[in-house]
């Protein structure tokens, strides 16, 4: 069972496109399992709207910062808005307010 949908904005792509290939599938499968499972092992909350995908693969660690757009009644969507190679044990304040501030404009843009 698929508990939401998902979309990663073009920055993220971006970044994604960036990364060895099989970082990139690594990403796609935990996002994959993460829509099934409620594990905050692969997804969880930060603070205010923002959440974070958690991804490691060969010693690398992968965050990509996201939140919720539910105003489609039918179907709950995770926006994956910002994406980055973790080097410290805290996010970055830059990459959080980065993804605020995307959350703000897609609001905007979308008419939500």
């Amino acid at each position: 069972m698929k508990y939401y949908n998902v979309i990663f904005l073009d920055g993220v792509r971006r970044f994604m496109q960036k990364l060895d290939g099989r970082i990139a599938e690594k990403i796609l499968f935990v996002v994959a399992v993460a829509q099934q499972k409620k594990d905050p092992k692969f997804f969880k909350k930060l603070k205010g709207e923002i959440w974070e995908f958690r991804i490691r693969h060969m010693g690398v660690q992968i965050r990509l910062l996201s939140f919720w757009d539910n105003s489609n009644v039918r179907e709950s969507l995770v926006v994956i808005a910002v994406g980055f190679i973790k080097k410290t044990d805290k996010i970055s304040k830059d990459e959080f307010v980065k993804a605020e501030n995307i959350r703000k404009k897609y609001f905007e843009e979308n008419g939500k």
